[in-house]
């Protein structure tokens, strides 16, 4: 894969998967739930948004979101990324695309923008890998009506991409594609989709970093052990936390809280070094979630 096209990747991958989170630790654990409230929340507080063209001028363009419709404004310091292309300008983005802008929100409700990034043609399906099959795999997406995740079928060939932070292939590799990706990663998926959305004939594969690479957790304790914890994560996973002496808890706003404090059931974000295979964190910070 040639360099310009692993770079515009790159900026894709790095709006795609921290959209609607973006400057926030936990952008690297983002979930079909967290989107959702993202779209929902108002926008003075969002620092990037993706939606459709509607109007093109000189300095900005105009984006039809799902609630209304956004001014982007455009400056000398805004850059643009178009896979396959090395550069790009606002003249190579037209009336119909469908793009993601990150930027400072402005006074008047506007958003500057410093990065606008063209997305991957086709339709998009989001989920979190369940399983990895020779040629596709499975997600879980968006709950239904009962709570329960929609699993979507994705289909791959030996040539869709599979793009992540810092390491991109195809699925058929070298290395595979295929390999790379494991239960519980977060997957953008670009491609033809079913009428239902719950199949997609995918091009396109976008990926957070590997599990074991991640440094947050956010989950409910389990069991409690003499020298730390058994961790239920929302995405089903379960951990082991191993706290030490270094380790600090929190509550609320405070940072003087012990390990007593903190007990069977309770929710808690978890930062920390993970080990290898991902499934053992040793905390630097324990916080209780109200």
């Amino acid at each position: 894969m040639s360099n310009k096209i692993r770079y515009s990747l790159l900026a894709i991958l790095s709006l795609i998967l921290v959209f609607g989170v973006f400057g926030s630790a936990a952008a690297q654990e983002i979930t079909p739930q967290e989107e959702t409230r993202n779209e929902q929340r108002p926008l003075r507080q969002r620092r990037g948004v993706r939606g459709q063209i509607t109007a093109i001028q000189d300095d900005q363009i105009t984006l039809e979101l799902r609630e209304r419709s956004i001014t982007v404004n455009i400056s000398d310091e805004t850059r643009f990324h178009i896979i396959s292309q090395e550069e790009a300008s606002l003249d190579d983005f037209s009336v119909g695309d469908i793009v993601l802008a990150r930027g400072r929100r402005e006074e008047g409700g506007d958003l500057l923008a410093t990065l606008i990034v063209l997305q991957p043609d086709g339709d998009r399906v989001l989920g979190r890998v369940a399983a990895v099959y020779d040629d596709g795999l499975l997600l879980n997406g968006r709950p239904d009506a009962d709570g329960n995740p929609r699993q979507i079928t994705v289909n791959a060939s030996p040539d869709t991409i599979v793009a992540m932070i810092g390491q991109e292939t195809t699925w058929g590799g070298d290395p595979a594609g295929r390999d790379l990706l494991q239960e519980g990663m977060f997957v953008a998926a670009f491609g033809a989709a079913s009428a239902d959305g719950l199949t997609l004939d995918a091009h396109t594969l976008t990926s957070t970093r590997p599990p074991a690479q991640r440094r947050a957790a956010v989950g409910q304790i389990e069991a409690i052990q003499d020298d730390g914890f058994t961790l239920t994560a929302l995405n089903g996973d379960t951990l082991t936390i191993i706290v030490t002496d270094d380790t600090v808890f929190h509550i609320g706003r405070d940072n003087e809280a012990s390990w007593e404090d903190f007990n069977t059931g309770d929710k808690v974000i978890v930062a920390g070094e993970r080990s290898e295979d991902g499934t053992t964190i040793i905390a630097a910070h324990v916080a209780k979630r109200r």
